[in-house]
């Protein structure tokens, strides 16, 4: 959000003075944070307050604090941004820098969990006191270096009203004072950074070049894999894409990894024998389909092509085979998802070859079905107008709704399963079977129809 797209040029080039085009972006990044920061303070207050039976003066201060403790770190983040955007003009690519910082906002997620299942394993145990010993002094020195924290620490542990104002009071300033020096001071300096920013550079080609380009780029294909191929190339081209959809398809297993490494995943032996029974193969199948379809590809997949249906529709295409390529796109992560979903299971439950084959059939058929419920409702209700290709995506709750439908769906399959009795031989036809023969009714119905919902859309 530092550079939010091209809508920045058109705002710079009104007459707004920097102090307020920069302090307007500020304090927009702050009415999330606060609605964070109060949530968490909230509930840590409140369960911390119940059980030292703390008065109405704590719970006020916490709640307040709350409100102005993300100030002096957007501020900071700001401060961080312009000073690496005036020295380089490397970090000026938007897709790098979405790429680098949210590759590191994943390796430090991963990292406190791996943190938090660590001190679980030392939970009752003598290791715990002796853990939180050895990092008592790295806490203190970096609570004396972080003002806002030392003061709203000592606010909120004061045995007193007036020492517990006396710290307070400091600690909003320094909230209040850090952002009012940071836009007054940097507001020109932040301006100029957005110079250049996501610039490409254009390289004139030679006669060789060129005919290289071309025979390249210009190949003979059918409409279905051209339209594949253009699916592809424009979800790997924006690091949103990926961050947010596919990529979760790899970071609950590494969750999951973490938790078996730490000790914290423990299995009693009777989950390994009922896992080898039938209803396992079921559930190790209904695993597969839920990383396959927990990516939101299709339930996203109108909404990213927004900015380009009026390019769609103005060609020469039929819209059939522009949604087949939607849902086969969305059919390639399923895959890539189902093998990882029933390959852990396979691995961690000693899984036979044929009940794992059998397991990945019934997944792909799942989220088969599930894709394609998902490129119905986005493709009746798509994300049109957004911003930056991040708002497609994070802001659809297209992708809400459907995972909680999968959810919904993946249970009622897990429940049938381990309720009725049948043959053995016949679980893979009912649970491979029934998906598949409902997601050829519905994909017959909905051909026609995203036919003409395409075309009545307006953008």
């Amino acid at each position: 959000t530092y550079f939010i797209g091209s809508i920045e040029h058109t705002l710079r080039a009104m007459p707004i003075p920097a102090r307020i085009f920069f302090g307007a972006k500020f304090f927009a990044h702050c009415l999330p944070a606060a609605i964070i920061s109060v949530s968490f303070f909230g509930v840590t207050a409140a369960v911390y307050g119940h059980y030292e039976h703390s008065q109405a003066p704590f719970y006020i201060m916490a709640v307040t604090g709350a409100v102005f403790f993300p100030l002096p770190l957007i501020g900071l983040c700001y401060l961080i941004n312009i000073g690496v955007m005036r020295m380089t003009k490397i970090f000026k690519q938007r897709r790098f820098v979405m790429m680098i910082t949210g590759l590191l906002g994943i390796v430090i997620a991963l990292g406190i969990n791996y943190f938090v299942q660590s001190i679980n394993m030392l939970h009752g145990s003598s290791d715990l006191v002796e853990a939180f010993t050895r990092y008592r002094p790295f806490i203190a020195a970096v609570t004396r270096c972080l003002l806002p924290v030392r003061f709203f620490a000592a606010a909120l542990s004061a045995n007193s009203l007036s020492t517990a104002i006396g710290s307070f009071l400091p600690f909003l300033a320094v909230c209040i004072a850090v952002p009012v020096v940071i836009i007054g001071l940097l507001s020109g300096v932040y301006e100029k950074t957005l110079d250049g920013f996501d610039e490409q550079a254009l390289k004139r080609l030679t006669a060789s070049e060129t005919v290289k380009v071309i025979r390249r780029g210009f190949t003979q294909r059918s409409a279905f894999s051209t339209l594949l191929l253009r699916e592809i190339h424009m979800m790997n081209r924006e690091p949103a894409y990926l961050l947010n959809g596919p990529f979760t398809m790899i970071l609950l297993p590494l969750i999951y990894g973490i938790m078996y490494l730490t000790g914290s995943l423990t299995l009693p032996p009777e989950v390994e024998l009922f896992m080898q029974s039938t209803t396992g193969l079921v559930i190790a199948g209904v695993c597969g389909a839920f990383l396959g379809s927990a990516t939101g590809t299709a339930a996203t997949a109108v909404s990213r092509d927004a900015k380009n249906l009026w390019l769609i529709k103005s060609l020469p295409l039929s819209i059939k085979h522009y949604m087949q390529a939607k849902l086969a796109h969305a059919m390639l992560f399923a895959g890539i998802g189902s093998l990882i979903g029933v390959g852990g299971m396979t691995l961690l439950f000693s899984l036979k070859p044929s009940a794992a084959i059998a397991a990945l059939l019934i997944a792909l058929s799942l989220a088969l079905f599930c894709n394609l419920l998902a490129l119905m409702l986005d493709t009746a209700h798509p994300k049109l107008h957004w911003d930056t290709p991040v708002a497609a995506v994070k802001h659809n709750l297209n992708t809400i709704i459907m995972l909680f439908s999968d959810l919904l769906l993946f249970s009622i399959t897990i429940t049938a399963a381990s309720l009725i009795s049948i043959p053995q031989d016949y679980y893979l036809p009912c649970f491979a079977g029934i998906p598949l023969f409902a997601s050829g009714i519905t994909a017959h119905f909905f051909w026609p129809y995203a036919e003409q919902q395409i075309n009545r859309l307006e953008i």
